[in-house]
């Protein structure tokens, strides 16, 4: 079992030809609703490729919270862990998406941030029963770190992506086995900014010193650096013309901890995570731009 902690948001995205300077006003094409937020999209794709998974989170007794469990349910995702709250709304976020791909986005957590460290600890027979479990920074950050402090205590596999970044002690990534960052994370984290390959490469050697047991830096089009105890080195991702980006990073790690938990070799799920995270720019949106496992190349 995988099980997730984090995020619901509802997403609407306007793709401009580029972003707005302060005060400026644009014109932009439609709006595109689609369901989002980092827990809901890495718990999406985990189990639209091929992993059993749970979400625990929160979302408001709203139209678009019936939105998210449903999309969620299509694919598998557990979503009984997941509490209902009245009196606050779903999370929702902003996005822009320019004509090379690249977003900005807005985030309202909402009912996000009504997720308690009492309502994780509530699930923890869920938390200590599960291989693998991931959360990140769109919930409060003390709710986040007590689900990876319950589930590492029980030996799971715990992967953190530390999105959006706060600062934190590092003494705290003890409880994470894999820290997934971007290239602006990774030197938020580390200290060792990220311009390149080489540059990842010192960075998730700095990232594995503080603490963390394994980190995997993504780098965009050039894929992703890859530091662990079983596999170190450069994990390149296929070309594509890229249509949106949003949701990319989740989409990585869903595929990448679908397939950990699947047996495939730290290599392997690297391969495969930048095979799936490379197919969904190519498409619009988060979680409708995760492929399926016929679509990826799993000998690529």
């Amino acid at each position: 079992m995988i099980t997730v902690v984090g995020s619901l948001n509802y997403d609407f995205i306007v793709h401009v030809e580029r972003f707005p300077q302060p005060g400026e006003t644009l014109h932009g094409g439609d709006v595109i609703g689609a369901c989002g937020g980092k827990g809901a999209n890495q718990a999406y794709a985990a189990a639209r490729l091929g992993g059993q998974v749970s979400l625990i989170g929160c979302v408001g007794r709203d139209a678009h919270g019936d939105t998210m469990l449903q999309n969620l349910i299509q694919v598998g995702v557990n979503v009984a862990p997941i509490i209902r709250r009245a009196g606050t709304s779903s999370g929702l976020a902003m996005i822009l998406v320019d004509a090379h791909g690249q977003n900005q986005i807005i985030v309202a957590r909402g009912a996000n941030l009504k997720l308690t460290v009492a309502d994780v600890e509530a699930q923890a027979h869920l938390l200590k029963s599960s291989r693998i479990v991931v959360a990140q920074f769109e919930v409060a950050v003390a709710v986040t770190w007590r689900a990876l402090e319950l589930a590492h205590a029980a030996g799971a596999t715990t992967v953190l992506t530390p999105a959006p970044y706060e600062a934190f002690d590092p003494v705290l990534l003890r409880h994470v086995t894999w820290l997934m960052v971007n290239e602006v994370e990774a030197g938020q984290v580390s200290g060792v900014p990220v311009t390149d390959i080489s540059s990842a490469e010192r960075s998730a050697r700095a990232i594995v010193a503080l603490g963390a047991a394994n980190t995997v830096v993504t780098l965009g089009p050039q894929g992703a650096w890859v530091e662990s105890e079983s596999w170190r080195g450069h994990m390149p991702a296929p070309v594509v013309q890229a249509v949106d980006t949003v949701g990319a990073g989740d989409c990585f790690t869903g595929a990448f901890v679908a397939r950990l938990h699947a047996g495939a070799t730290v290599r392997d799920a690297a391969r495969f995570a930048c095979g799936a995270a490379a197919i969904s720019v190519t498409r619009n949106g988060a979680q409708p731009s995760v492929p399926s496992l016929a679509e990826i190349d799993l000998g690529a």
